[in-house]
């Protein structure tokens, strides 16, 4: 009688840690990936109704036994993950005791500046605009900069929701290390300091709409430094007014006197730092600018510009092409 018992209760223990063991490796049927939500305070026997409903999991009670065996049913963290075709449940429940919640896809643009950043960053929630810009004043020496516009490399990353600000712009700074990594060893063998390079190659950016264009106005702007000229670009006063707080205005003739650091019609020489982060062509053109005689240049109102040699013929050029 004994031994019938023993053997019922066998048989019992072995189908529970069977059905158990199949309901942890059950692979799910999506086609495509799909995101799902943990809020704060979700248990796990909701939790686990809601993946059964979206077809994610064989049963709820099975991962539920398993959970509470294991002592993790408190463990789940909160946040946005995403359940791949496929998926083992077990998988998804590692996944939910690690916090390995899906990464958020985020392209910062070529020419964008910091505060463009910062915006793009917090409306994807990935960290606030006050923190980024506040971890973006955190400037190593060899910089010497007020903070890191310039040195934050536009590009696409992927991030989980409410990283750390610190680790965001950590991230940016060190893809620009790595990028740059050839042309800052061939800017030793040039008369420019890091940072006045990345600052002319900011110019470059905002000023050039074509690729082919870069090379020639980077030309035109050392040309104007060596012969101590001011520079006159326009995007220097428009990041001027930002700084100030006046943001999406259109350039005017009065404009040109804004007071400001960062005003190149104003002052002489290049602005204190970066008007924003630019792409690696525009740092390449002022490493490697083209060779020629130009001093003056106008958009012709497709995006390209006319080139001239001297004033006259840049005043000429002004009343053909505006």
């Amino acid at each position: 009688m004994v031994r019938k018992i023993f053997g019922f209760l066998f048989l019992i223990l072995f189908f529970i840690f069977f059905y158990l063991y199949f309901s942890l490796s059950y692979q799910n049927k999506l086609k495509k990936p799909q995101e799902f939500e943990i809020k704060k305070g979700d248990l796990p026997k909701t939790i686990f109704k809601k993946l059964k409903d979206k077809r994610a999991i064989l049963n709820w009670q099975s991962l539920y036994i398993y959970l509470i065996l294991k002592n993790e049913d408190r463990k789940i963290k909160a946040g946005e993950y995403l359940i791949e075709p496929r998926m083992r449940a077990i998988d998804m429940i590692k996944n939910f005791i690690k916090g390995k919640t899906k990464e958020i896809k985020i392209t910062l643009k070529e020419g964008w500046t910091i505060f463009d950043y910062a915006k793009e960053l917090s409306q994807k929630g990935i960290c606030s605009y006050d923190d980024f810009l506040l971890e973006a004043r955190n400037v190593p020496k060899w910089i010497d900069a007020k903070n890191l516009e310039g040195f934050l490399y536009p590009d696409t990353y992927f991030f989980k929701r409410d990283t750390d600000a610190k680790e965001v712009v950590l991230k940016l700074y060190k893809n620009f290390l790595e990028k740059t990594k050839d042309l800052r060893l061939e800017l030793q063998k040039k008369d420019l300091k890091p940072l006045e390079w990345v600052t002319l190659g900011s110019i470059v950016e905002k000023e050039a709409k074509f690729e082919e264009e870069k090379p020639k106005i980077a030309g035109v702007y050392l040309n104007r430094l060596k012969i101590k000229m001011k520079l006159e670009a326009d995007p220097t006063i428009l990041y001027a007014m930002r700084l100030a707080g006046i943001e999406n205005k259109i350039l005017l003739k009065k404009d040109l006197n804004f007071q400001s650091e960062y005003n190149t019609y104003l002052n002489f020489g290049l602005p204190p730092g970066p008007i924003c982060n630019p792409s690696l062509s525009s740092l390449k053109a002022v490493l490697y600018p083209e060779k020629h005689n130009f001093y003056y240049f106008v958009s012709k109102g497709d995006g390209s510009h006319f080139f001239s040699t001297n004033l006259k013929d840049h005043i000429k050029a002004i009343q053909l092409y505006r």
